[in-house]
């Protein structure tokens, strides 16, 4: 009910709950995007929230909050070095891109078909599908803007890595392919992503929403 020509508009959520503006109920199993972990309007995140619009809601600049929840992910995860939060899942997409491509000098991106990186131009192609399977009007060619698409476990991955690994700057993935059908990623696969991209220094990108 969420695409078409008819969409639901949504009035209320709670819990696992959505309300439209006809009254109808639904249960959220895409769970507010992936976003709402905690389910939604939680009366603790509501009292937070309430407790500190007196101070302000949107300050431009950098927060003490942003530090704590740094440093709190930065503690769980042994992996994760530094921290760069962002406003979108789109914009830190296109962050990590450009800073792949600026950092290895390289051109090219190659990501999962059926992948969802959000809607920037670097990385909105191949997400058809499950609608149809044609690239959103108004994007330049996947080959003018340096994008290559590989199927996701599957042995020919490997073949374009090699063939483009001189000119290749990042592998973005979803380890599981939430915008194109929940499929998941085969950790095997996952494994020998990584060790190609480590032995020709390419930048593996996991942008990961659902797992989490």
């Amino acid at each position: 009910p969420l695409i078409g020509s008819f969409p639901i508009f949504i009035n209320s959520a709670k819990g696992p709950f959505l309300k439209d503006i006809d009254g109808n109920e639904y249960i959220d199993c895409w769970n507010g995007h992936f976003a709402m972990i905690l389910g939604h309007n939680p009366p603790e995140i509501q009292k937070v929230i309430k407790n500190n619009l007196a101070n302000g809601w949107h300050f431009g600049t950098n927060t003490e909050y942003q530090v704590n929840l740094a440093e709190m992910i930065v503690q769980g995860n042994p992996g994760i070095e530094k921290i760069r939060f962002c406003v979108t899942g789109t914009e830190a997409t296109m962050y990590a891109s450009r800073l792949a491509r600026a950092f290895t000098k390289r051109r090219l991106i190659a990501k999962a078909k059926l992948g969802w990186h959000g809607s920037n131009d670097t990385l909105y192609y191949g997400v058809g599908g499950m609608i149809d399977d044609q690239n959103p009007p108004g994007l330049l060619e996947a080959e003018e803007s340096g994008i290559l698409s590989f199927e996701i476990n599957n042995e020919n991955t490997f073949n374009l890595i090699k063939k483009n690994k001189d000119n290749l700057a990042a592998i973005i993935i979803e380890p599981v392919l939430g915008g194109g059908g929940g499929f998941p990623v085969e950790l095997e696969f996952l494994k020998r992503l990584r060790e190609e991209t480590e032995r020709n220094g390419i930048i593996l990108i996991l942008d990961e929403v659902i797992k989490v």
